[in-house]
């Protein structure tokens, strides 16, 4: 028998999450994990510490996603060549 804290009613809105972890950021948003890292370390994207957790606001992955492609390639060029990348 299905424990019905676990399952959803059918006309119950899902709510979305608040804030992810790195890894689950990544995946909501299609990158791996590593790009997502390289767009917190390039300023790209805020993230908050709780604890020894670092979380992504939901809000700030929207605003992630709404940057234009300049904007995210210039910001990822400029940390790659102060960490000595190509």
């Amino acid at each position: 028998m299905a424990n019905p804290a676990n399952s959803q009613h059918p006309h119950t809105p899902h709510t979305p999450h608040l804030a992810f972890s790195v890894a689950d950021g990544a995946v909501q948003i299609g990158l791996r994990a590593t790009t997502l890292w390289q767009c917190i370390a390039a300023g790209l994207i805020t993230p908050i510490k709780v604890g020894r957790r670092t979380l992504l606001p939901y809000t700030e992955l929207q605003r992630f996603l709404a940057l234009s492609q300049a904007e995210i390639d210039a910001a990822l060029a400029s940390y790659k060549q102060r960490k000595g990348e190509r």
